[in-house]
């Protein structure tokens, strides 16, 4: 794709976050963990242990591993990321979407 060769091509070590600014950041963070998976039915004590204090996380009991495959879950689970992109009330795109100085 050439839009991306040449979005790469920009990319230099003085437009790059430094490790100290990556370890400020405080991305927001929407776990959902579906109490019907199957698959991970255990692991959410460790995520809620180690997950950023500004996370969110949403246990829908119908939920399965995969709800975006699931037809009757997709609509819900487009719902909740909407909801919770609604909650950040940013005005301006997070700091890892903006490349440059």
């Amino acid at each position: 794709m050439p839009e991306v060769q040449a979005l790469m091509q920009q990319l230099t070590p003085e437009i790059s976050l430094a490790p100290e600014a990556v370890q400020r950041l405080q991305p927001p963070v929407l776990l959902i963990w579906g109490r019907s998976d199957r698959i991970f039915s255990e692991g959410l004590d460790f995520y809620k242990q180690h997950l950023p204090a500004q996370s969110q996380i949403v246990e829908p009991p119908h939920f399965t591993h995969s709800p975006y495959l699931e037809a009757q879950m997709e609509a819900e689970l487009g719902q909740l990321m909407i909801e919770h992109w609604r909650s950040l009330q940013l005005e301006q795109p997070p700091a890892a979407f903006i490349i440059g100085p």
